[in-house]
């Protein structure tokens, strides 16, 4: 569900450096999900060194150990995530190019507790600085959709419906904690609530 809001107040976890007062814009630039992910130097090698890896041990009846596999799990994630987004983005474009992109939105949650609840996902605890929420005053275009249509584990035509069902903003219940907001426009950053880890 697509909405134009001015002065809305929403809450974002994140650990990007804001100041009170600061004004930015989201809809032109990657946001930081996406600058993470894509800017790693090999991350489109990585996924087929990975399988070459595991199909060399496995031809030459070698056992992986635990931190080989931790590699291996991390190069096909982050992989994955990258076709994912892309998918996604391509099925936008195409079919709902009105709506904010999730390589360049603002992803947000309706209150504090939400935001606090999504610090403890790996996303936001996958960087050096502090995690924290920040309250924001939006203005610009707001998109309501449940995350529950942007899993992983599907096969290619599962995944084109669901991401289908992604941008139409098609969800059970809009009360679970898999209701994601995309924003674009501008956010002032109102407060920022920093927790100890």
């Amino acid at each position: 569900m697509l909405e134009y809001v001015k002065n809305k107040i929403m809450f974002q976890a994140t650990n990007w450096n804001y100041k009170i007062g600061e004004k930015v814009y989201f809809g032109r630039k990657r946001n930081y999900q996406a600058v993470r992910v894509f800017n790693k130097p090999i991350l489109m090698k990585s996924g087929e060194q990975a399988m070459m890896f595991l199909d060399n041990k496995i031809m030459n009846n070698q056992k992986v150990n635990y931190e080989e596999l931790k590699q291996i799990n991390e190069a096909m994630l982050d992989y994955s995530y990258c076709l994912r987004e892309l998918g996604m983005e391509w099925c936008r474009k195409k079919y709902y190019p009105s709506l904010p992109s999730r390589l360049t939105c603002m992803f947000l949650c309706d209150n504090e507790k939400d935001a606090k609840n999504y610090l403890t996902t790996a996303q936001a605890k996958n960087d050096n600085a502090a995690p924290k929420v920040i309250k924001v005053k939006l203005n610009g275009k707001l998109f309501k959709t449940s995350n529950h249509n942007n899993r992983r584990d599907l096969t290619f035509d599962g995944f084109v419906e669901n991401a289908h069902k992604y941008w139409k903003g098609v969800n059970k219940s809009f009360n679970d904690p898999s209701t994601e907001y995309l924003f674009e426009g501008w956010a002032e950053i109102v407060d920022i609530i920093t927790y100890k880890e």
